[in-house]
């Protein structure tokens, strides 16, 4: 993977480079490829953006990203390859071909942002990963965590090694990652040695709630916002949204402390070979130089991806555990929420009633008087389906009702999305997790008594 400098010349000369190494896939498929190595869904969106600037973008172009777009296409054949082994023809100022040359490439600047957390939160730091694709797209940072290591490689030198190179590092807090010794005692010490030293920044997110407010790294700013936990939020992509950005901003910071520092004022352009475009002075922003596997090298060192997320497929059974799960959780939530709601408030009475296995009821008195009352039960329309129904009649048939959740998934999670029947429009949209449903429900249920 790597950063570049491109205009429309650049583009052009890109191009010609690849027609070259792949003479049987059409041009407009290339084009579109390069598209989306570059991060755009669309060639004419990466023109349009490289043609809307007087300064060059520097964008950073996947070798991945390329070759899927070309599987799409049905090039099934094409592999894996780096851009830099591309030989580019440059023009001389009449025109004539010069001496073919290759994509130069120099030491990069991106920060390298490092995952401590515990294997049994592995889906939750997939998640946090899938939130920042785009700011590796971007080329901000490159991100490493043990998944990375290759078969046969030792285990805690590869560890001690990222860690000690990092310029990020994330622990991801949860009672498992304080109970583990390997990430409290080994990772998260050093991390916050190396923290103290200026030499790296350490975030805490936190993943559930757990006691981490008197750890050694308790002091520190965590995230999302308030160091509320991502479990615990209503919607849980607002949270990876709310830590994505201040992550953002403290890698921002890193990459200024760490890019080199600007040519005098005067001083002419360093034209790289490759991009450089005669009087132009089109070149190479950066890439990164990737070790050449050979004698002495430690398979470790061997270049590779940390994106190696693959889809999840949900069964009928893990869709029917999800829902049967989140409804004994919302009896739960409903049968406490109801005796704090009686804790607090004077005059006020509370029932709970369990309706069998797939259904209850609640209901809120005041001064004896029925206030709001409510029926949630397992099902919705039709015979198998996968949905927790709510009524504001805690006698009605079960054909009747006022909202309805309906499980649905992307690539790595099952959530649950509302009919929008109501008018809470913030939560049409919102992928719900068991929390998030069951606060959603309940905000239906005594939002009568809060008028």
């Amino acid at each position: 993977m790597a950063n570049y400098a491109i205009s429309l010349t650049s583009l052009r000369l890109l191009k010609n480079a690849l027609q070259d190494r792949f003479p049987f896939v059409k041009s407009s498929h290339l084009s579109e490829a390069v598209a989306a190595a570059a991060g755009f869904r669309t060639n004419a969106a990466l023109i349009a953006h490289s043609s809307s600037t007087s300064s060059l973008p520097t964008l950073r172009l996947d070798n991945i990203l390329f070759v899927e777009r070309l599987h799409s296409f049905g090039y099934s054949d094409v592999m894996p390859f780096a851009f830099g082994e591309l030989s580019l023809k440059t023009q001389d100022a009449f025109g004539a071909a010069a001496t073919a040359t290759t994509l130069s490439t120099e030491e990069t600047t991106m920060p390298k942002l490092f995952f401590s957390y515990s294997h049994v939160d592995e889906a939750l730091r997939d998640r946090l990963e899938v939130h920042l694709s785009l700011i590796k797209k971007q080329g901000l940072i490159e991100t490493w965590h043990d998944r990375g290591i290759t078969a046969g490689s030792n285990l805690s030198a590869a560890i001690d090694e990222n860690l000690e190179s990092a310029d990020v590092i994330l622990l991801l807090v949860s009672a498992d990652f304080l109970a583990s010794w390997y990430c409290y005692s080994i990772e998260m010490k050093r991390a916050l040695e190396r923290h103290a030293e200026g030499t790296a920044r350490v975030i805490p997110v936190i993943l559930e709630p757990c006691d981490w407010h008197t750890a050694p790294f308790g002091k520190l700013l965590a995230v999302p916002k308030d160091g509320k936990a991502v479990t615990t939020w209503a919607n849980q992509a607002e949270a990876w949204t709310d830590a994505v950005r201040q992550i953002r901003k403290a890698v921002e910071e890193v990459a200024r402390a760490k890019s080199p520092p600007k040519a005098a004022p005067g001083a002419g352009p360093e034209v790289a070979s490759g991009w450089g475009v005669g009087p132009q002075g089109f070149s190479d922003s950066d890439s990164m130089r990737a070790p050449t596997a050979g004698a002495g090298q430690s398979m470790s060192e061997r270049p590779r991806s940390s994106n190696l997320r693959l889809k999840k497929e949900f069964s009928d059974f893990d869709r029917d555990k999800f829902l049967h799960d989140t409804f004994d959780y919302m009896g739960k939530f409903f049968q406490a929420s109801l005796e704090e709601v009686a804790s607090r408030n004077a005059g006020i009475q509370v029932r709970f009633q369990q309706n069998g296995s797939d259904a209850f009821s609640a209901f809120i008195y005041r001064d004896g008087k029925a206030v709001s009352e409510c029926l949630i039960w397992l099902g919705g329309l039709g015979g198998r389906s996968q949905a927790l129904t709510f009524s504001h009649n805690a006698n009605s048939a079960r054909g009747s009702f006022n909202e309805m959740v309906t499980i649905e998934s992307d690539s790595q999670s099952m959530y649950f999305k509302t009919l929008g029947m109501q008018h809470h429009h913030s939560e049409r949209d919102a992928q719900l997790s068991e929390q998030g449903a069951s606060e959603y429900f309940w905000g239906m249920f005594i939002e009568r008594l809060q008028r």
